[in-house]
Order: C-alpha cells, then sequence, then structure tokens
C-alpha cells in the first residue's frame, strides 16, 4: 500500500492491482495464501487512516483504522454512534429494528426476553454484588 506503488502484477503466484496516487491507495492482492482487498483515504499518516478485508483459509480479517459499521436485516454495530443518553442512536443491535433481542440505545442496555445465568452480578462502585 505504499504511496509510490501504483499498477498490475501478473506471474503464477501472485495477481495484484493497486491504484490510487500520493496517500490515497486501494490494492487488491491474490496468491495462493489467500485474498486482500485494502484502501487507504489521502492522509499525511497513511498507517493510521486505512481499511483491509482478508480472506484466507484461516479465516477472515476485517481491519480499520475508521469506523467499522455492520448494518444487516438481524445485526447492527455502529461504531459513530453516540452513547449520550439524548442521542437516540443505536450502537449495537441483535435482532430486527421492530423487534430487538439485545440492542443497545441512548446509553442503555434492552433485553427481550429472559437472561438465564448462574450468576449475575450487578456492580455498585466497582465492588460486584449478587443479584437476588
Amino acid at each position: 500500500m505504499a504511496g509510490s506503488t501504483a499498477g498490475v502484477q501478473i506471474t503464477k503466484d501472485k495477481i495484484g492491482l493497486a491504484v490510487g496516487s500520493g496517500n490515497g491507495r486501494t490494492a487488491f492482492i491474490m496468491d495462493s495464501s489467500g485474498l486482500v482487498i485494502g484502501t487507504r483515504a489521502n492522509n499525511t499518516d497513511p498507517v493510521s487512516n486505512g481499511s483491509y478485508v482478508s480472506l484466507s483459509g484461516s479465516g477472515i480479517v476485517i481491519g480499520a483504522e475508521g469506523s467499522l459499521d455492520i448494518n444487516t436485516t438481524n445485526f447492527l454495530l455502529d461504531s459513530d454512534a453516540s452513547i449520550a443518553n439524548n442521542a437516540n442512536e443505536t450502537m449495537f443491535r441483535l435482532g430486527t429494528s421492530s423487534a430487538p433481542a439485545l440492542e443497545y440505545k441512548n446509553g442503555a442496555l434492552n433485553v427481550t426476553g429472559t437472561i438465564t445465568a448462574n450468576a449475575l452480578y450487578i456492580m455498585e462502585s466497582g465492588t460486584p454484588t449478587e443479584a437476588t
């Protein structure tokens, strides 16, 4: 992802494509270890402003120095949402927006249904107290 690299590399072991100029760069790299798609925004410090997805036999890695937002029909993760009590933004949700099973919104965690656990502790000034 170096700012000076652009072009195409195709060999029997690797396919690579890099586009952009200056510190704005997007790259696609595929080799025997997997696939990496990455990008970084124009910034004087490209190491602190970039994102990538890596797919390999060992798993999927999503890395970002910026925000990570995921929004599907039944799951929401909004890393930019405010947690202030008056923000009215959902930071995390499991379930649909009309019927969430678990939702963190407006600085409060809302659970629909029953919580089952061997023990439930409520923190009071940093000291756990078992709920009765």
